[in-house]
């Protein structure tokens, strides 16, 4: 499966599709997991409840993420854990370099920071530890800060991290959802305006053929191509149709429109294609 982005620099926006590969000539990758780390500074002793307790927030979180999926329409899929040889999930220590200062430092009662702060320092270690190219990582930090924040970011197609507090306010389902959407390749723009936060069409639509959330094997190919096709105005005001022609021999299954703004990225809109290996799709931004 594979992430195409395209960036079109006069609307600043991106788009992204997902692929499906129906031939195996190329790599056999299996299904990534989601695995666990707890990170402590070297001067906080680890807490076996909270072992516990991160082992049961990801089980909610897996269970959150079936139920939602069965609710729009696709079955329980849902991503699969690393276990131990008992059937539990997975957590892995790591003992930070530091002190605990050094990882809040310049966020005394604030957000932990984001990769290229004091997040980045954790996620520098845990890279030294672990091929973070092949699986999604859920990270609870434990430091002394009572409120912070969380992180999630997409490395490639087939990995990506979450990062959330080991305690506190914040230790929530809820947040992991969150974190764990970055990782799988969402933007922020995903939340949606219902009842159900976080799982609207278009995310669900996205996990049905993400390879997190599907048992078979698939490939990574090199073949999607994307052309911009000149804009039109919209029957309403200040409203452009936006128009693009999609081509991929392995077949598409989904595509999104992404905004570039202040350094962020938003998700506008999104289509499902069903394997379709060439069409032209339309978006009214």
């Amino acid at each position: 499966m594979r992430y195409t982005p395209f960036r079109v620099a006069t609307l600043a926006t991106l788009l992204m599709l997902i692929t499906v590969p129906q031939s195996f000539a190329q790599e056999v990758l299996p299904q990534p997991r989601v695995r666990l780390i707890y990170f402590l500074p070297k001067d906080r002793p680890a807490l076996p409840e909270r072992k516990v307790a991160l082992q049961n927030l990801i089980l909610d979180t897996q269970k959150d993420f079936a139920d939602e999926m069965e609710r729009h329409g696709f079955g329980r899929k849902t991503f699969t854990l690393e276990t131990d040889r008992q059937g539990a999930p997975m957590v892995h220590y790591v003992n930070g370099k530091f002190s605990d200062a050094h990882y809040i430092k310049g966020n005394p009662g604030g957000p932990l920071g984001n990769p290229i702060g004091e997040f980045g320092k954790v996620l520098n270690e845990i890279h030294e530890q672990f091929d973070m190219s092949k699986d999604f990582y859920l990270v609870a930090i434990d430091v002394s800060l009572p409120k912070i924040g969380g992180i999630g970011g997409m490395s490639n197609g087939h990995s990506g991290f979450a990062m959330i507090p080991a305690w506190g306010d914040h230790f929530l389902v809820v947040l992991a959802v969150h974190e764990l959407y970055h990782s799988f390749g969402l933007y922020h723009g995903f939340e949606g305006h219902d009842d159900y936060f976080y799982f609207t069409r278009c995310a669900t639509e996205w996990f049905n053929t993400h390879r997190a959330f599907n048992r078979s094997k698939t490939l990574v190919n090199h073949n999607s191509t994307i052309e911009m096709l000149p804009p039109t105005l919209a029957a309403s005001p200040n409203v452009i149709r936006l128009r693009f022609k999609v081509a991929d021999p392995d077949g598409i299954h989904h595509i999104h429109l992404n905004k570039n703004e202040s350094g962020d990225t938003f998700l506008l809109d999104c289509t499902a294609l069903d394997g379709k290996t060439s069409t032209t799709v339309e978006f009214v931004n």
